[in-house]
């Protein structure tokens, strides 16, 4: 893989800059005007959706930069995935409601839109890899019977005659991720350092199973309410933090071991925990108390696997909440505990 270059504005500009259908990035053309500040489309304290190509598909995501954005500092970058047959836009202003936050920390915010099932379907889906298979290293997948899910036009036709009828897409959203934190690296002052995934349900079941593949790359994964399909958890061997957020009523992803209502079994967020801290070499009770600000907020409370070796952090928090992003009309205890952690991380 080609190494990405860290480009400072202060001495170097990108004037342009791609991805191709091979998913390599093109060389950026550079020129010496130290005063200019190119955005690539994008707009200080606004969303704009931008286009790339990858793995021969067009894709899109919505990029908010900072008001504060001047390419003479580093900022850090949240990624985060929407859930089930929602859109980039959605995840960052109806389900996490983090536009004013991402101003007001001075964050990066891209939000990638998923595949659609058919063109025009609106149903919209990440490939997490582990849906995938209807059987897995700790058996079935899905309870029988369990609900079949629409299939996409980008998968194989044997989707189906599946078992376990997840209903995903079969895009290749591990290169979609690789290819677009690379031109985000190239075009806009990144610190890399400081590169950090989210996701809520569909979205933190895909940003929990490809970890792994982005561990070069990423300080932290907060998936909420999200895991993935049961016997797929992988721990990254990298340094890789983990902060993940379980409701304790949530039928819909069922985060505690049991099967949740469409009868598709997930990873419960301890075992998630559990082969992270492994990985990190973590002590392995994984009952620490880790105090946030969000604690006592419908039972919130957070525990952790200390003294990782990789100094590493492996956070779980639990709620009385079912399948929703933890806030209300005035609070998001949720995104406060999050931007807390963040702020404690690096790679």
């Amino acid at each position: 893989m080609k190494t990405t270059l860290q480009l400072s504005c202060l001495t170097v500009l990108l004037l342009c800059s791609y991805v191709n259908g091979n998913n390599t990035i093109a060389e950026p053309t550079l020129r010496n005007d130290k005063e200019s500040c190119p955005l690539f489309g994008a707009a200080k304290g606004l969303d704009r959706t931008l286009a790339i190509r990858s793995s021969n598909i067009d894709r899109s995501y919505v990029l908010h930069l900072p008001d504060n954005y001047d390419c003479n500092s580093l900022y850090p970058v949240l990624i985060g995935l929407h859930g089930y047959t929602g859109s980039g836009s959605d995840f960052q202003h109806q389900t996490a409601d983090m536009f004013a936050g991402l101003n007001l920390k001075g964050y990066i915010g891209v939000f990638p839109n998923a595949t659609e099932s058919s063109p025009g379907s609106g149903l919209t889906s990440f490939n997490d890899l582990g849906s995938r298979f209807d059987e897995g290293p700790k058996g079935p997948t899905c309870t029988t019977p369990s609900h079949a899910y629409d299939d996409f036009d980008n998968c194989p036709n044997t989707e189906q005659e599946r078992l376990c009828h997840w209903g995903t897409s079969c895009a290749d959203d591990l290169s979609f991720l690789r290819n677009l934190i690379d031109t985000l690296q190239m075009r806009y002052s990144i610190d890399a350092k400081r590169l950090f995934l989210t996701g809520f349900s569909q979205g933190a079941q895909t940003a929990a199973g490809l970890a792994c593949g982005l561990q070069d790359k990423i300080a932290a994964v907060i998936p909420v309410h999200g895991f993935p399909a049961k016997g797929f958890s992988c721990g990254p061997a990298e340094k890789v933090s983990l902060f993940q957020i379980v409701g304790q009523l949530d039928q819909t992803v069922n985060g505690v071991g049991k099967e949740s209502a469409d009868g598709m079994i997930y990873d419960s967020a301890t075992t998630t925990a559990s082969v992270w801290a492994e990985e990190q070499h973590c002590a392995k009770n994984g009952s620490t108390p880790y105090p946030t600000i969000a604690d006592g907020y419908l039972g919130w409370q957070c525990v952790e696997h200390a003294n990782c070796a990789s100094s590493a952090s492996i956070v779980t928090c639990s709620w009385l909440g079912d399948h929703i992003w933890p806030r209300n009309d005035s609070r998001n205890p949720g995104l406060q505990a999050i931007w807390e952690f963040l702020s404690k991380q690096s790679k």
